[in-house]
């Protein structure tokens, strides 16, 4: 009668054991989104996935570069929301086997006590030499009210033709206002 108490008392925690997963793997290569309340990555991932889809034509090994996602009101300009939705589409088009290239990559690696270890750069004297691209990923947002919108485009990099395109609104959180806020330019002394 003990031993059947025992195990009748350990059954809760043989059910919780026996239902505990492995360790996910990296999300690198299996193409997961970010996982976040927002959902800006999963939206992000899912219209590079349409975009690949509707373009079956473009070869994996054609170079692909990611440009900012612009401020659709000015495109010379972008905030770090922009920043971001290119930075997950480089990610997506690199999970799906695409050849990307990072046109921010300094030709050194900037070592500095404060900062650390800087290899990206938006300074063209620092950076590597511009990357050849048979196609462009790029887009625009507008920020309203309750939504950011979203616009992005695959884009060839001889013409200027669309390859492809898909777009979203990712409802406005706590932490858009901060992304959408452009930097204050540097001051010049």
């Amino acid at each position: 009668m003990l031993n059947r108490r025992r195990i009748l008392a350990c059954l809760p925690l043989l059910s919780v054991v026996a239902c505990e997963q492995a360790p996910s793997e990296s999300t690198v290569l299996t193409g997961s989104a970010p996982a976040r309340g927002n959902e800006i990555g999963r939206l992000t991932f899912n219209a590079v996935d349409r975009m690949l889809a509707a373009a079956p034509g473009i070869p994996s090994d054609t170079p692909f570069v990611v440009a900012t996602v612009a401020d659709v009101a000015d495109l010379n300009t972008a905030a770090p929301f922009g920043n971001l939705v290119a930075d997950l589409m480089r990610a997506r088009l690199t999970q799906r086997g695409m050849n990307v290239t990072d046109q921010r990559v300094r030709s050194g690696l900037r070592m500095d006590r404060r900062e650390g270890e800087l290899i990206l750069s938006r300074e063209p004297s620092a950076l590597l030499r511009a990357p050849q691209a048979g196609a462009i990923a790029t887009g625009t947002y507008a920020a309203a009210g309750d939504y950011v919108y979203v616009s992005l485009q695959m884009v060839s990099a001889t013409d200027g033709r669309i390859l492809a395109a898909s777009s979203f609104a990712v409802p406005r959180w706590p932490d858009a206002a901060g992304l959408l806020r452009r930097p204050d330019p540097p001051r010049r002394t």
